[in-house]
């Protein structure tokens, strides 16, 4: 018995060995696939910190360029709002021109008007000039006629150039002839 019992402590003792081993390749196995996962979180800590400082550097990017786009957005719509300006003065431009243009075209009508009013004005004086004229010679020979009259009327008289003048007032007022002048 003593024997059955020490052989069943060496078969107890056999598979407690057996089962120490396995479980020490169990545990280094789990340790060995410890180690690996460990490497693996190593790894993917760094894939981590890497995506991370990526996603960083691609937020700043991304806010640059919005920055950027709400500088262009702006310069857009002061260009905007300068266009549209600068188009009302255009227009108010246009319209002061128009304006002026019509004024010139008045302006000139009016021009051509008193042009042709001179140029009739200065035939009209030609005219009068020229019935002066003919009229001073009829006046000249009027008082020659009547210096002639009155050297008849009045033979004793002696008229002198210098009396012409007053002689023809003297014969007007005898004869009664309207003055010319």
């Amino acid at each position: 018995m003593q024997q059955a019992a020490v052989a069943s402590c060496e078969r107890k003792l056999q598979w407690l060995r057996i089962r120490a081993r396995q479980i020490s390749g169990e545990r280094d196995a789990a340790r060995l696939d410890l180690e690996g996962a460990e490497r693996r979180c190593r790894q993917l800590l760094r894939q981590l910190d890497e995506q991370r400082a990526a996603h960083e550097d691609s937020q700043g990017r991304l806010r640059k360029i919005q920055a950027e786009m709400k500088a262009k957005d702006l310069l857009l719509q002061q260009a905007t709002q300068r266009q549209a300006k600068l188009e009302a003065s255009a227009q108010l431009l246009q319209d002061r021109e128009a304006n002026l243009q019509g004024r010139l075209n008045l302006t000139m009508k009016e021009n051509t008007q008193l042009q042709n009013q001179v140029v009739k004005m200065s035939e009209k004086l030609s005219a009068t000039e020229k019935l002066v004229l003919e009229l001073q010679t009829e006046l000249d020979l009027v008082r020659k006629d009547k210096v002639a009259f009155l050297c008849v009327m009045c033979p004793s008289r002696l008229f002198s150039a210098t009396h012409q003048k007053s002689d023809v007032f003297i014969c007007q007022k005898v004869l009664r002839v309207p003055r010319l002048f």
